[in-house]
């Protein structure tokens, strides 16, 4: 049995080695969405993202308490807490030497997803940058959430309390001049 998962392992391995070599980006992605197919836990994400992702996944998890869950509380990869995932279909949407940018799309627990990735190289492998969920009614961006910014999520309603991102709030102040005129006969 040890020798059976040892092989699998091994398969799995290869494939995450050999997407990093190709120079496609679209094979690192490929090969992430393999692994969640055929392990129950999914991949390991360790040295799959860029510098500056990483930095702020790591700046998330110092700053979340101990046994509380950080900015992202679900899978990004699957835009969701577990998977079921079916139609798969991986696009490259653009590529050059050092910039790539795919396509997933599919259905996970049957309804439709669709997470977009930029890449770059880093020491000589393509490596995430960004994930940006692209499906109106449940965008999202990476970077944002983990920043915290108001418009990280810009298909939810602001909180209440809150203007809409990107809406500025500010009125001017109150005080002699700044009334409406007033139309003769309405009161």
């Amino acid at each position: 049995m040890r020798r059976i998962a040892f092989m699998f392992a091994l398969v799995i391995f290869a494939g995450t080695a050999f997407a990093e070599t190709t120079g496609r980006p679209q094979d690192v992605i490929t090969s992430l969405y393999e692994a969640y197919k055929s392990l129950p836990n999914g991949p390991d994400h360790k040295g799959i993202y860029s510098a500056k992702l990483q930095t702020l996944l790591d700046q998330d998890e110092k700053a979340t308490p101990k046994g509380e869950v950080g900015r992202l509380d679900w899978d990004v990869f699957v835009d969701g807490n577990d998977w079921v995932i079916a139609d798969l279909s991986i696009a490259t949407l653009s590529e050059d030497a050092e910039r790539g940018r795919v396509q997933a799309r599919f259905k996970n627990h049957g309804e439709p997803r669709e997470i977009v990735f930029d890449l770059v190289r880093e020491d000589g492998k393509w490596v995430i940058d960004e994930i940006q969920s692209t499906l109106v009614g449940g965008r999202w961006t990476m970077t944002k959430v983990l920043m915290g910014a108001p418009d990280a999520f810009p298909d939810e309603p602001p909180a209440e309390g809150e203007a809409p991102a990107g809406f500025n709030a500010e009125l001017p102040p109150q005080g002699e001049g700044t009334e409406l005129p007033r139309r003769e006969g309405l009161e």
